[in-house]
């Protein structure tokens, strides 16, 4: 005997009459009878227990706003959004003339830095071309 239901599960169950007319049911799968043994008498209906609710659909998933900012894009977000009002605050605390000496420096870097000349050098490089004397430039 087996029980549908659209929103209910039911085991299978096998009945069989006994010669005094006594129905005991017994599993389908295992073929053992249950621990209290399911047997009607007299005019006493077999009681069968449900085993749970169908699940047809998969929840949906809930929207989690920590998810958003928990992937590596909104952990670099996050960094820069503090950087942004942290450096601020920090260039405020440094003593005006380590600021001055630092932004020298910087100056210095950029105007030795000239992007064509490295950019030569590493085109050579690749291709395995020798570099040209960077005295015959100056001479010019």
């Amino acid at each position: 005997m087996s029980i549908s239901h659209p929103m209910v599960f039911f085991e299978a169950y096998r009945l069989s009459v006994g010669k005094d007319g006594k129905v005991r049911a017994s599993n389908v799968l295992t073929g053992k009878r249950e621990k209290k043994e399911m047997v009607q008498s007299g005019s006493q209906p077999i009681v069968i227990t449900a085993l749970g609710t169908m699940q047809y659909f998969e929840p949906r998933k809930q929207l989690n706003v920590l998810s958003m900012f928990m992937n590596p894009m909104g952990i670099m977000m996050g960094f820069m959004m503090l950087m942004v009002f942290v450096m601020p605050k920090m260039m405020d605390s440094i003593d005006p003339e380590e600021l001055k000496k630092m932004q020298e420096e910087q100056r210095k870097q950029q105007q030795d830095v000239d992007p064509s000349k490295m950019l030569n050098g590493a085109m050579a490089n690749f291709l395995g071309v020798p570099k040209p004397d960077d005295s015959d430039e100056d001479s010019d």
